[in-house]
């Protein structure tokens, strides 16, 4: 009896290590060529026959962007735009112009402007007009700031310490910047409601003065002066969605340097956020994306490490914690991340444009759709769940039965024998650390699986 159960036990390991990696599965990167030196990468839809294509900036002197368009199985061919002025380093996309086709913007760090490329509405652009009056580009937002229907723009210049806001015209062109000071060495910008009064406001890091600036819309194109909260250091890019399910907007951000981790800003709903707790990432984040990558209907994060090389992968459980994070190779020092379905399989894919590799690296999503194919029988109760110290595991079985918790990684943090073949216990796992867990049972003739996150 205890070689058979030994022998289950070795066998569900093996079982639950594959139901890990299933749970947040993604194929060897798929590489794309794509000019050099690929800085920012973004997705869309632009020849309109509903697949997902990528445009990716090139930081060369000469200026190029490069459009891969998608063939909805994951695969992917380039076409480059040069002389979009010195260093494109950030780009966004919208319909600038009017006409119901989506255009492109960069943001060029080297040439002190931003070019405005319309789209044809079959995948190809020309060079329209550029954006002047305006230096050291690093990020680029759009979208209806005075709410004239016409798609406006903002962007961060890290040699003055401010941000600036370009009007749109309708026709592709643009008024003039009208500047905001914000932090020092301002690097990515993103625009959101983040009061919830139906106007865009702007939120911008900075990452010498290690802090986040928030500017709060009028709806008429202006902005608040910038409201500063502090940062753990060194921020690159930030997100905006609701993590903890409050319905109201936070912010992620990265944090480059000797931290390698990931900030959680929890929103107010007014404006105001506050510093919640940090995750851990690898080496080097630079880029985040959010979606569900795991199929339970809460947002995980993917983070992508220019040193390590690699996308860190952190599941969430919609309450604003994230498991500890699971990694994906890419290429050579990813400078930034994307993610869309790009084989239309209804599960989201990854982008990453790596710029010391010259090409874009595509992660297909083969995880499983949940893990309720490894339950082959209604045996096992698991509640409270989410808990946040004590869990209540109830089951049925005919022979004895052991309890094993594992981690994300498939490592063994619990085990309990159980004598009786059914039953009900309370486990204490308040020292387990936040996270998702599996909770397994395990006798001689079945392993079931269950789900179990811990706040």
């Amino acid at each position: 009896m205890k070689t058979k159960l030994l022998f289950s036990i070795v066998y569900f390991l093996i079982i639950c290590i594959k139901q890990v990696n299933a749970q947040v599965c993604f194929s060897s990167a798929i590489n794309f060529a794509a000019d050099t030196f690929q800085t920012t990468i973004i997705n869309a839809d632009f020849n309109g026959d509903g697949k997902i294509d990528l445009a990716v900036t090139n930081s060369t002197e000469d200026g190029k962007v490069s459009i891969l368009m998608g063939s909805g199985t994951g695969s992917f061919s380039a076409t480059t735009y040069s002389n979009v002025g010195a260093i494109p380093w950030g780009i966004t996309c919208g319909d600038f112009n009017s006409d119901g086709k989506l255009d492109l913007i960069t943001a060029n760090d080297g040439s002190y402007n931003c070019y405005v490329l319309l789209g044809n509405g079959a995948g190809s652009f020309s060079l329209a007009n550029s954006c002047g009056g305006i230096q050291d580009h690093l990020s680029i937002t759009n979208a209806d700031f005075n709410n004239d229907g016409k798609q406006d723009i903002a962007t961060v210049n890290d040699y003055d310490n401010s941000i600036y806001v370009l009007l749109g015209n309708g026709t592709g062109g643009f008024g003039s910047a009208i500047t905001y000071t914000v932090g020092t060495y301002p690097w990515a910008i993103i625009n959101e409601d983040f009061n919830q009064d139906g106007k865009i406001d702007l939120a911008v890091i900075n990452n010498s003065s290690n802090n986040l600036s928030i500017l709060l819309g009028n709806g008429l194109g202006s902005f608040s002066s910038a409201t500063s909260f502090s940062l753990t250091g060194s921020p690159t890019s930030l997100i905006s969605k609701d993590f903890n399910g409050d319905a109201k907007l936070d912010l992620i951000i990265t944090n480059y340097g000797a931290n390698n981790n990931i900030s959680l800003l929890l929103g107010n709903g007014v404006g105001s956020f506050s510093l919640d707790t940090s995750f851990s990432a690898n080496n080097g984040p630079v880029s985040i994306a959010s979606s569900d990558f795991d199929g339970d209907s809460k947002l995980d994060l993917a983070v992508v490490n220019r040193f390590s090389n690699d996308v860190s992968i952190l599941l969430g459980n919609g309450l604003g914690r994230f498991a500890p994070s699971v990694n994906f190779p890419v290429g050579t020092n990813p400078w930034s991340i994307t993610t869309a379905d790009f084989n239309g399989d209804g599960k989201a894919d990854l982008a990453t444009a790596n710029f010391g590799s010259n090409n874009v690296s595509v992660l297909l999503n083969c995880t499983a759709t949940g893990i309720a194919n490894f339950n082959t029988e209604n045996v096992i109760s698991v509640y409270p769940n989410p808990t946040n110290s004590t869990v209540n595991i109830e089951f049925h079985s005919k022979t004895e039965t052991q309890i094993i918790i594992c981690d994300m990684m498939g490592r063994i943090v619990y085990t309990k024998n159980c004598n009786e073949s059914s039953g009900k216990y309370c486990l204490d796992i308040s020292t387990l650390s936040s996270g998702i867990y599996m909770v397994n049972l395990v006798t001689d003739k079945m392993k079931v699986c269950q789900k179990l996150i811990k706040n």
